[in-house]
This record gives structure tokens, C-alpha cells and sequence, in this order.
């Protein structure tokens, strides 16, 4: 418990950096500019449009987009259900970088939501080298790739190149799936 306090006094007031904001998922943000007697006049600030390919119209329920985006040193970072991983000005919505996994949005995934990339910090690199922070993004055709928090790289010390197939290795890997 005395780990996550200290972790969570670490972490600065706009970051969102895990799902539920904190390592102990508290859903809680320590920001007070919105009120209970302001929030009633909230417009919308900025519009960002993923790229993301309409799967409407397949045979099977297309892809959620289901994400919690990520906050972390002042960036913002959002995946979509086919790969796409963008960073974000989190005030103004301005692409920082963008990242496209390449999955064919016409395979036949089936029900499938993305929920969100991951960060992490290494702890032994210096902060200005390549990869020390880093996002994780899970993609819908089974492959785990990390990227350079900040220019959206490959980080090539991982996996193969940046990226894992979590299908090899399986005794029983299953198919890309087909409808």
C-alpha cells in the first residue's frame, strides 16, 4: 500500500498514465477547474478524427472504440480497434505523431473492442534516449508492439524490431480469423 502512495504522489495532477488513473485504479482526478456548478456549460474543446476505416457494413459486428485515453508528461495517447496509435496535444487535439500498425480491417475479427494502449517507463534509461518511455498497443490481429512515447518509433530492442506475435509459439496457434 505504502508503494502505491508513494507512486501516486509521484504522478503529476493532469497525468491519467494507467486505466483508472492510478496503479490502484481510483478513477479519481485531483484537478478542480470543473465543478458541480460549471460543468453544465462545458463545450466541446477539440474534434480528433482517428482514420480509422468504416467496417459498417461486414457481416459480423464491427470493432469498438471503447478507449481510455492515456495522459502522461503532457501528451495524450489513443489507439484504435485496427492499430492506429496517435499522440495528442491533450489541449488542443493537434496530432503529434501518428503510428499505423497495418491491420487489414476486412479480415473478419469479429466482436472485438480496443480499450487502450499502455505506458511505461524504463527505469534505467536515461529520460532523453530512445524508448525509455514507452507505449504498448495490443493490436486485433494478435501482435504487441512498443513504441517510442515520444516520436511514435518502433522501439527495435523489443520483440522483433518492436513488435511480438503473440501467435507464435502457441502449440495450437489459431488462425486469423475468417467470416
Amino acid at each position: 500500500m505504502l508503494t502505491l502512495l508513494l507512486i501516486a504522489s509521484l504522478q503529476a495532477p493532469g497525468d491519467w498514465p494507467v486505466y483508472g488513473r492510478d496503479p490502484g485504479g481510483a478513477r479519481f482526478s485531483p484537478l478542480t477547474q470543473i465543478t458541480r456548478q460549471n460543468v453544465n456549460q462545458l463545450q466541446v474543446a477539440w474534434t480528433y478524427h482517428t482514420g480509422m476505416p468504416d467496417m459498417s457494413n461486414m457481416s459480423h459486428r464491427p470493432p469498438a472504440l471503447e478507449v481510455t485515453p492515456l495522459v502522461v508528461d503532457g501528451t495524450m495517447y489513443v489507439i484504435t480497434p485496427t492499430g492506429i496509435v496517435a499522440a495528442l496535444d491533450p489541449a488542443t487535439g493537434a496530432e503529434r505523431w501518428r503510428y499505423d500498425a497495418g491491420v487489414n480491417p476486412h479480415r473478419g475479427y469479429g466482436d472485438y473492442a480496443s480499450r487502450g494502449v499502455s505506458f511505461w517507463r524504463d527505469s534505467r534509461a536515461t529520460a532523453r534516449s530512445a524508448c525509455a518511455h514507452r507505449i504498448f498497443a495490443a493490436t486485433i490481429d494478435a501482435r504487441l508492439i512498443a513504441l517510442d512515447a515520444a516520436t511514435g518509433t518502433l522501439c527495435s530492442n523489443f520483440g522483433a524490431a518492436g513488435i511480438v506475435d503473440l501467435r507464435k509459439g502457441l502449440r495450437a496457434p489459431p488462425d486469423v480469423f475468417q467470416f
